[in-house]
């Protein structure tokens, strides 16, 4: 299941053969990622949301992540604890950390986590599928343009009927990009992207007729806890003390 679901997100942001760049967000606004999912994990009439947390200046960039007991059930602490990914500009290498699972810490390459996150660093893919695909109408829903996709023809399961590009004109200004492509092709700012699943015309072997969907999308605001950015700062430069990350081999 862990594959499929990556594979079919990890689809949604390259159907137009994406070409981003790592974040560097308007001023000092954070953002905040957030993955939904609508009757996936073998549970129907089951919502999971799942927050990401960007925080930047303009030399360190950290993303915090809440802890999720069972990623099935979407079971949080309730005193909810983060993991970090914590990052400088001019270092190859940054630090994990898990405040529940000290095992888990670990030294991460930053080339190879922006790369394994779809929404930072994609290189072009020429997707094929994307043929499948043909454009439907555009219209408004809450002050946002949205342009809507179809599937042309029937293939399997894993192809979802419809596809939605969202694009807000008012955050054109803001520096955080989920797909500059289309980005600069639309004139205005791509934020989200949802991918529907309808049961009339879907039924697949694990979950038989019912509706799903996956959706990924961002808004800037301010998420940090008073003083948490200063903090994060420290906690790097004591791993930093401890491993030589600018000049770890």
């Amino acid at each position: 299941m862990g594959h499929y679901i990556t594979a079919t997100v990890f689809f949604l942001l390259v159907l137009f053969s994406c070409n981003t760049t790592k974040p560097i967000n308007k001023k000092n606004s954070d953002i905040l990622v957030t993955y939904r999912f609508i009757n996936f994990f073998g549970q129907q009439n089951y919502t999971m949301e799942n927050p990401e947390f960007i925080i930047k200046d303009k030399d360190y960039f950290f993303i915090k992540k809440p802890a999720i007991i069972t990623y099935e059930k979407n079971e949080r602490p309730p005193d909810t604890s983060y993991s970090y990914y914590l990052f400088h500009k001019d270092y190859k290498y940054g630090f994990y950390k898990d405040f529940l699972n000290e095992d888990s810490n670990k030294i991460v390459n930053q080339d190879s986590f922006f790369l394994q996150q779809f929404y930072f660093n994609l290189e072009k893919i020429n997707w094929k599928a994307k043929d499948n695909y043909a454009f439907l109408n555009s219209f408004k829903e809450n002050g946002l343009t949205v342009n809507k996709y179809y599937l042309k023809k029937e293939i399997d399961s894993s192809y979802n009927d419809t596809t939605l590009f969202y694009f807000d004109d008012k955050l054109r200004d803001v520096e955080f990009s989920l797909d500059r492509r289309l980005d600069s092709v639309q004139q205005s700012k791509f934020v989200k992207i949802r991918a529907l699943y309808y049961n009339k015309i879907r039924e697949s072997p694990n979950y038989g007729k019912v509706y799903r969907e996956i959706s990924v999308g961002f808004t800037p605001g301010e998420f940090q806890k008073k003083g948490e950015f200063n903090e994060l700062v420290a906690m790097f430069k004591m791993y930093d003390s401890i491993y030589k990350l600018k000049n770890y081999q």
